[in-house]
């Protein structure tokens, strides 16, 4: 079986010239060790690829080091073979720098990308006890999250406690008493008489800031930008012209103009398909269709240049 460095290598355009057969022969030829021979700019490989290729392998390797040492951590404790080559990618890609050590200290981190019985059955494998402190703060988090994907944000104690029973069957530890145990690592938190993933809580709890920082700022009728006075427009569009080798001819910035009176939905229509192959000829469309782009820009950077923070 091809080994999941291997099979990055055949399949990531940043291994440039390097495709499955060739992959496939430095494979072969290492075993194991083709991390260490791409880590070491060993000779052999140019053997292999020629001097050229090697190269790019060597860089590409450097570059992305950190997710293919995870990948190759992976592969040697069996758990590319469980959860496949895609996957182990992922997770690879995902925690990058810092990933094995991670993982080395705690493998039921890998909760966050795999099934509950997945992520068990793999870290029982590696020799974790169905005690540990970790697998049982694990379990909840995992019951908890298996709610959040029914869309339960929170769960009352008892129901969570039940969940939680049912991930540790065999274990002396209750649903009770992991529930606490994860409180008191704060991966749940607690509130009143129901409990939450950390994950569901952080983001309630930044909802309910950016709803109360809007609610003290003065609506505007624009969804998508605040409005432009016309002084501040032709401000911004003085500004914009100073960047650019030539200036805006004067149909340019009477699309800029004319684009700035339009709402959201009107926008959108003049880029929808059912309006360009419409019989419709409008100022709006005109316009648009003078300088769009250079409406767009100036537009959106005029109404940043107007948004102050609350």
């Amino acid at each position: 079986m091809t080994s999941a460095l291997a099979e990055v290598m055949a399949t990531s355009l940043d291994f440039y010239g390097i495709g499955p057969a060739r992959a496939a022969r430095l494979d072969a030829h290492f075993g194991e060790g083709l991390r260490d021979a791409l880590s070491d700019c060993d000779p052999a490989v140019a053997n292999i690829l020629g001097d050229e290729v090697a190269e790019i392998a060597f860089a590409a390797f450097k570059a992305r080091a950190a997710e293919l040492d995870l990948l190759d951590w992976l592969q040697h404790r069996g758990i590319v073979a469980v959860v496949g080559v895609p996957t182990a990618r992922k997770i690879a890609l995902a925690w990058g720098v810092g990933g094995v050590q991670a993982l080395a200290e705690n493998p039921y981190l890998l909760g966050a990308f795999l099934p509950w019985s997945v992520t068990d059955r793999v870290c029982i494998a590696l020799g974790f006890d169905k005690e540990d402190p970790r697998r049982v703060v694990a379990a909840a988090e995992a019951a908890l999250y298996a709610r959040l994907d029914e869309n339960h944000t929170a769960a009352d104690f008892d129901t969570a406690a039940l969940s939680v029973g049912k991930l540790l069957a065999g274990s002396e530890t209750t649903g009770e008493q992991a529930i606490r145990r994860a409180v008191e690592a704060e991966a749940l938190i607690a509130y009143r008489d129901v409990v939450q993933p950390m994950g569901a809580a952080a983001m309630e709890a930044f909802l309910a800031q950016e709803l109360t920082r809007l609610g003290r700022e003065a609506p505007v009728t624009d969804l998508a930008l605040p409005g432009i006075s016309p002084e501040d427009l032709e401000a911004a569009v003085e500004r914009y012209a100073n960047t650019i080798p030539f200036a805006p001819t004067r149909p340019q910035r009477k699309a800029v103009n004319e684009r700035s009176k339009l709402t959201r939905f009107q926008r959108l229509n003049l880029t929808h398909p059912l309006w360009r192959k419409g019989p419709r000829r409008t100022r709006y469309r005109r316009a648009a269709r003078l300088g769009p782009l250079l409406a767009r820009r100036l537009c959106f950077s005029a109404s940043l240049a107007l948004c102050e923070p609350v």
